[in-house]
C-alpha cells in the first residue's frame, strides 16, 4: 500500500473531486459525479480486512463428502517401522547403485555384443512368463492351452522351462530403454495388486527403480505411488520382524517416497 497514494493498493483510474461532498445519502444521486462521490465515501468507511463470524460447527454436522489429505499409505505394524537413520542410509544405497549403473550403461554403449532376446514391450503376458515363469502366469497359460490344443506333455514341458523365471540380471537391465522400464513398472505393480508379494518381485521392482531416470513422467509417478500403497498394505499383515518381506516392502517404500520425492508416503521417524 502507497502512503502517498492516499493508502490505495491501485492508481485511481477516475478523478472524482472531493469538494463540496452530499451528505444527504437518503437522496438518490443526480449525476455520475455524486454517485461516484457517494461510493468513495461509502467504501471508506469500510475496513480494509474483514473476517466473517462463521459457525463452521454447523457445516460439519451436514457433511457428507469426507476428503482425506492421506497419502493411502499404511503405517508399518508396531516395532517393524524402518528408522530414520535406516530409510536415509538406503536412500544414499540406492543413489549410489543408480549411478554405478548410468555408468556401466555409459561403458558398455558402444560394445557389440550380443544381446539378449526380449520380450516385446507391449506384450504383458510375455514379460510375466519371462520374469516369473508360467506358474505365476495362470492366465496366460491357459489361453495358450485353450486356444492351440497342446497335450498335457507338451504344455507340461513349456511349463518345466519357465517355471522359476528370469532374475533382473545386469546384462537384462541394461538394456531396457526408459519407454520399457515404465512399462515393466506398470506390469509389476499390476501383478503385486493380483499376485501378491515375492522375493523375486522385490528384485525385479527394485531393478526398474533403478533404471528409472528422473524428472519421472506424471503417469510413472501415479504408478510409483500406487506401488508404495500395495507395499505399505502387504507389509501391514506382517506379524514378525523376522518375515523376509519386511526389509524389502520397506526398502521399496522408502525409495519411493524419499529418493522420489513422495514425501508424504515416508514412514514416520521411530520415536
Amino acid at each position: 500500500m502507497d502512503p502517498g497514494n492516499g493508502g490505495r493498493l491501485m492508481e485511481q483510474a477516475l478523478e472524482v473531486p472531493s469538494d463540496g461532498d452530499d451528505n444527504d445519502v437518503d437522496r438518490a444521486p443526480t449525476s455520475g459525479l455524486e454517485y461516484l462521490k457517494r461510493v468513495r465515501r461509502e467504501a471508506q468507511q469500510c475496513a480494509n480486512v474483514v473476517v466473517a463470524d462463521i459457525n463452521v460447527g454447523d457445516f460439519t454436522r451436514r457433511q457428507t463428502v469426507h476428503v482425506s489429505p492421506a497419502s493411502g499409505v499404511q503405517e508399518a505394524p508396531l516395532g517393524l517401522a524402518p528408522t530414520l537413520e535406516w530409510q536415509q542410509y538406503q536412500t544414499a544405497l540406492f543413489s549410489d547403485v543408480r549411478q554405478k549403473l548410468t555408468r556401466i550403461r555409459a561403458k558398455h554403449k558402444d560394445k557389440k555384443k550380443p544381446k539378449a532376446t526380449l520380450p516385446s514391450q507391449y506384450s504383458e503376458d510375455e514379460w510375466c512368463r519371462f520374469c516369473f515363469g508360467s506358474d505365476f502366469n495362470t492366465t496366460r497359460k491357459e489361453r495358450k492351452t485353450s486356444s492351440t490344443g497342446s497335450t498335457t506333455t507338451k504344455t507340461q514341458d513349456s511349463k518345466d522351462e519357465l517355471v522359476i523365471g528370469t532374475p533382473p540380471f545386469l546384462s537384462i537391465i541394461t538394456l531396457l530403454d526408459q519407454s520399457t522400464v515404465c512399462q515393466l513398472l506398470e506390469y509389476h505393480t499390476k501383478w503385486l495388486n493380483l499376485m501378491g508379494f515375492s522375493t523375486q518381485q522385490g528384485r525385479w521392482l527394485y531393478a526398474l527403480l533403478a533404471c528409472l531416470e528422473k524428472p519421472v513422467l506424471a503417469d510413472s509417478i501415479a504408478w510409483l505411488r500406487m506401488l508404495a500403497r500395495s507395499c505399505s498394505s502387504i507389509r501391514a499383515t506382517i506379524e514378525e520382524e523376522a518375515d523376509c518381506r519386511l526389509s524389502q516392502l520397506n526398502l521399496l517404500v522408502c525409495i519411493v517416497a524419499r529418493y522420489f520425492d513422495q514425501t508424504d508416503m515416508a514412514d514416520r521417524p521411530v520415536e
